[in-house]
């Protein structure tokens, strides 16, 4: 969740927001490379001769975005998931207003479906609170810097939803499911073939690995492994949950995060009636809790905290819960996203924490630039240029949301001063207080061309009408005050 990222605040309390540039300056050697389409453009054509064509390895959300940036641009693409079939998996998920910018300029009729389907969160309280206490640390409006620049205010939506919404969009014809790609080859010509587990072999001229933290592109690429020995554990196993529920301050309040020594909570409204909670305990990987009494672990670890998070542990089916331990992966900040005409994008490039909820909507700027960059190119021979702008446009700003992610998971793994001094704890929340509007102007910025600023101008032209929600508070401002009020009378 959002919030988490502020604690980056307690080591660099003012500037943090502002380390990494959201488009990096193009190294004076890039700049001055110039894009060869010489002997190998006359051995393998130009675009006019036989349309670019790319193979998509994996078909998460990543890949669907992929494919659906492509297809806008009329480029060529195939896309291989493993699954069979796709099903309805996993909880609700945020959707950020940089994302949904991005998703925007790719298709606006299918945004609206996805904004329509999500349940608003940019326009109410959202915060930290003492786990045992259940004061406040600091509150945050999400929605401020998003309609700074025009952008959609911030939703949560079933995955589900998202996954069918995507699939509605691209070409069924171009969808290959129950195969993978296992492997591939750059050929003497510069395209690149690859071998999938059903032993048919697919030429294409760029390969974009969207298959999640243990790729098979990214390992192939770098020489790594794709197992859990390359990976980092973070130090936390999560349990996962979705209950009926609606707390006293869910008109108020969007979602929370609870914290203390060696654990925390994150709860949020999710819609129809629904919480999503997360609950995150510090200890080795590995070590499983058995199904069917997960809950009756959670509400043991949990004993002395705030009544909001047992209620939503006690009130939890058991079948509603699951657990798994949190990997990331070193940024290639070093070894790159690309080489020759292979690509990796989301969780093959820059698998994350959820602290900041950006792990799938990175992957959705990866999708969106990606696809930018191959409509540029008029020649075959600018494969390899146009992934290395991609890379050089995204790497620094996904490796800077990873970094945040990151360590607000060291700092509270790792500190007890935070929660048992109230001195440090009042001086960490003032800290945060400051720091957050300054990440949150990092995070939701205006990654598009300028080509695909209309909506954003559109938006800005009309603020009256912005986000127009009558059945709900018009700004964060107006949340806060009926909270304070609620509050004030429940004391």
């Amino acid at each position: 969740m959002v919030q988490l990222g502020t604690l980056l605040a307690v080591l660099f309390p003012v500037s943090s927001a502002f380390v990494f540039p959201s488009a990096p300056v193009l190294s004076s050697s890039l700049c001055s490379r110039t894009r060869s389409s010489g002997a190998l453009s006359m051995q393998y054509g130009a675009l006019q001769d036989k349309p670019l064509k790319v193979i998509i390895a994996g078909g998460g959300i990543g890949g669907l975005v992929l494919a659906n940036a492509l297809q806008r641009h009329g480029i060529t693409y195939d896309l291989y998931e493993k699954t069979k079939e796709y099903r309805p998996f996993g909880g609700p998920i945020q959707v950020q207003s940089n994302a949904l910018a991005a998703l925007e300029a790719i298709n606006k009729d299918m945004t609206q479906r996805i904004m329509d389907a999500g349940t608003t969160t940019g326009n109410r309280v959202n915060g930290l609170k003492d786990g045992m206490t259940n004061k406040w640390y600091c509150q945050f409006d999400t929605g401020a810097p998003a309609q700074k620049r025009g952008l959609p205010l911030t939703r949560v939506v079933d995955r589900p939803d998202l996954q069918n919404i995507l699939l509605d969009y691209i070409d069924q014809s171009r969808l290959h499911t129950g195969v993978e790609v296992s492997e591939y080859s750059q050929m003497a010509d510069g395209s690149v073939e690859v071998v999938l587990t059903n032993g048919e072999k697919v030429q294409g001229d760029v390969l974009v690995g969207a298959d999640g933290i243990w790729s098979n592109i990214r390992g192939q690429m770098h020489k790594e492994s794709p197992g859990k020995e390359s990976a980092t554990y973070s130090g936390y196993t999560c349990f996962t949950g979705v209950c009926m529920a609606r707390p006293a301050d869910v008109k108020e309040v969007a979602y929370k995060v609870y914290l203390a020594a060696g654990k925390y909570f994150v709860c949020s409204d999710v819609g129809k009636g629904r919480m999503q909670w997360y609950a995150m305990l510090g200890q080795p990987a590995g070590e499983k809790v058995p199904d069917g009494v997960q809950g009756a672990h959670l509400v043991k670890e949990y004993q002395g905290w705030s009544r909001e998070v047992l209620e939503l542990l006690e009130i939890t089916k058991e079948e509603d819960i699951n657990q798994r331990d949190l990997y990331d992966r070193p940024p290639l900040l070093v070894k790159g996203w690309a080489k020759g005409p292979v690509a990796v994008l989301g969780d093959a490039a820059h698998p994350m924490m959820p602290n900041l909820g950006q792990g799938g909507c990175q992957a959705v700027e990866d999708g969106y630039r990606l696809a930018q960059e191959l409509s540029k190119i008029t020649d075959r021979g600018d494969v390899a240029w146009a992934l290395r702008m991609y890379e050089q446009q995204r790497l620094v700003r996904s490796s800077a949301v990873h970094g945040l992610a990151r360590i607000a998971s060291d700092v509270l793994f790792q500190s007890k001063l935070l929660f048992t001094n109230p001195v440090i704890g009042k001086f960490v929340g003032l800290m945060m207080t400051i720091s957050m509007p300054l990440i949150l102007e990092f995070l939701y910025q205006n990654v598009l061309d300028e080509s695909d600023w209309g909506s954003a101008r559109g938006r800005l032209s009309n603020m009256a009408a912005y986000e127009d929600q009558s059945n709900t508070y018009k700004s964060v401002r107006e949340a806060q005050a009926a909270l304070a009020a609620k509050e004030t009378v429940a004391v």
